[in-house]
């Protein structure tokens, strides 16, 4: 407002000013004319004239000022609050769904009050592309660079947390712009002041293009009970229902073609590809022509590493253990440099190794003692997560403990410290037939579970698919996964989902799992409930425009008619 009125009075000062004549005296009037241009001065007269032209320049001065100042249109106390939903999954990379999705969240975001809209991107996770009060521009460049991501559609996550936002204002109306499916069940749960609508029209099945991806890439205990060997699983299906052929896929591990010992093919059209070097290879599998939808062309999966476990075994366990070694394919007997030493205590053997000790009862208070450096592999996870993860992976859940107990007369308990080395200690009378405990199913993985312990094996992941928890590893040690400022992940309060495709860095830094998209519904295109709510409607005509092209648009009309009004002669 002030500024307004110093315009004004500035206005005002200049309507003053008029141009003073000077006498001059010339020779002859033929140089009147020249003598007019070269007197000119500026001086105030006495009386203020032209009122009409002085308001005209004040209205268009007033207009450019109140534009510049970005007026918005305000909205009445309690009504309705916007929240824009852009599809970022993979579906909407087919043809020209995602620009089309961009072009109308564009359009809409640019009619609505800033302070009651903001904009959300639905693709791997969750974020926001434009928060309340941010100027719409800012959308435009925050969008320059996003595409559809690798990873499955994920709208009933952005819609649940939505719904779990307390907002004390009236009907929230959430527009999504893409085709993601939206469950009943989501929309059932919605608060009632919350309506959902698709501001974009859903494709139709009939007027989509044939689509084929890869939808299974998985890893299994090679069936040749090699320890050293993996078997895949890679299923490709085509959007007509038929599996893709094994002529129609591109193999390659580590860069080089694959050459399988044994490929068989199921009842369900997939491919067992057998007896994989456990190496620590990426195996990549790629259709040979893009289609409808490249992101599901092609998926990888990180083999695990399984090398032989190198073991040391005292003569003196020679006759209780050598029997349930020899069956362990992942464990091969050595004299020479091992990796696990198994002795009694006191003998001197493998000093400066990973060792499984057994120690009479009188030595050591508790049944089962674990010691283990606080090494870099054990960052970002507390004791107790890292405790319960040793307990499952050493088997020590299905060992009898009362049964043990009663014999003993103690109780069996575990005890961790921590120490320069790996190294289990046992109670030696555990050995002894009294106990009962080398004759139970328990005992032999209880010893295979320890050995791959003490050697440190690396876990891995069955499959490792984007939008899905990673399944339950297999192996003893892991290191955890690390965000994109390298902190590490908790994992043990809530599964690891891989936002989209793509290597999952760990702490390690070395050979990082690779996440794949493994989602039929995208592949085959099931779009599910897509249709379970309705198409949205046009935005309030209250918010059709801008206020401050409006008020431009007035002022260059008012200067326009200025311009035309003083070539007339009817304003100064």
């Amino acid at each position: 407002m002030a500024g307004l009125v110093s315009l004004a009075g500035g206005l005002y000062a200049l309507q003053w000013l008029r141009v003073r004549y000077r006498e001059v005296r010339v020779i002859t009037t033929m140089f009147w004319s020249e003598a007019l241009q070269e007197a000119p001065a500026r001086a105030f007269r006495q009386r203020f004239r032209h009122l009409p032209a002085y308001l005209l320049i004040l209205t268009i001065c007033a207009l450019i000022w109140v534009a510049m100042a970005g007026p918005q249109w305000t909205r009445e106390e309690g009504a309705e609050r916007y929240v824009l939903l852009l599809d970022g999954s993979a579906n909407m990379a087919r043809g020209d769904r995602f620009s089309s999705a961009v072009s109308a969240l564009e359009r809409d975001a640019r009619r609505l009050d800033i302070d009651s809209r903001e904009v959300l991107w639905v693709g791997g996770s969750v974020k926001p592309l434009l928060a309340p009060g941010e100027q719409t521009v800012l959308l435009g460049k925050r969008l320059e660079h996003l595409a559809p991501q690798a990873a499955p559609a994920s709208m009933d996550q952005a819609l649940s947390q939505l719904a779990s936002i307390l907002h004390t204002g009236g009907k929230t109306l959430i527009r999504i712009y893409g085709d993601a499916p939206v469950s009943p069940l989501t929309l059932k749960l919605m608060p009632a002041s919350h309506v959902v609508v698709r501001a974009t029209a859903a494709p139709r099945s009939q007027d989509e293009e044939p689509n084929a991806g890869i939808t299974t890439l998985g890893i299994a205990e090679a069936s040749s009970g090699r320890w050293s060997k993996v078997d895949v699983l890679v299923h490709a299906q085509r959007t007509t229902g038929e599996a893709v052929e094994l002529t129609n896929l591109a193999m390659h591990l580590d860069g080089q073609p694959l050459n399988a010992l044994a490929i068989e093919k199921t009842a369900a059209g997939a491919f067992l590809l057998k007896d994989l070097p456990a190496a620590g290879g990426l195996l990549e599998v790629k259709l040979d022509r893009r289609d409808a939808l490249a992101l599901d062309d092609e998926a990888s999966v990180r083999l695990p590493r399984r090398p032989l476990i190198r073991v040391l075994l005292s003569p003196s366990l020679q006759s209780v253990l050598a029997g349930v070694l020899a069956a362990d394919p992942a464990i091969e007997r050595t004299a020479e440099n091992p990796d696990v030493v198994i002795r009694r205590e006191g003998e001197n053997l493998g000093d400066g190794r990973s060792t499984l000790v057994f120690v009479p009862m009188a030595s050591q208070s508790a049944a089962f003692s674990l010691t283990w450096p606080q090494d870099s592999d054990a960052a970002g996870e507390d004791a107790d997560g890292r405790l319960a993860r040793t307990m499952q992976s050493l088997a020590l859940h299905q060992i009898d403990a009362s049964a043990l107990a009663q014999v003993a007369r103690r109780p069996i308990e575990l005890v961790v410290k921590p120490g320069p080395l790996r190294v289990f200690a046992v109670w030696q009378e555990l050995l002894v037939e009294d106990f009962n405990f080398t004759r139970s199913r328990s005992f032999p993985l209880f010893i295979a579970e320890s050995v791959r312990w003490l050697a440190h094996t690396p876990a891995w992941y069955p499959y490792v698919a984007a939008g899905e928890p990673l399944p339950p590893p297999s192996g003893t040690e892991r290191a955890p996964f690390v965000n994109a400022m390298a902190f590490p992940i908790d994992t043990m309060r809530s599964a690891f989902v891989p936002e989209q495709a793509g290597d999952l860095p760990d702490a390690s830094g070395i050979q990082p799992l690779h996440a794949a998209l493994l989602d039929a519904n995208t592949t085959l295109s099931r779009s599910g409930s897509v249709n379970a709510i309705g198409r949205a409607g046009a935005l309030s005509p209250a918010h059709a425009f801008d206020p401050v092209t409006v008020l431009l648009l007035l002022a260059f009309l008012l200067l326009g008619g200025e311009w035309f009004l003083n070539q007339r002669g009817r304003v100064p």
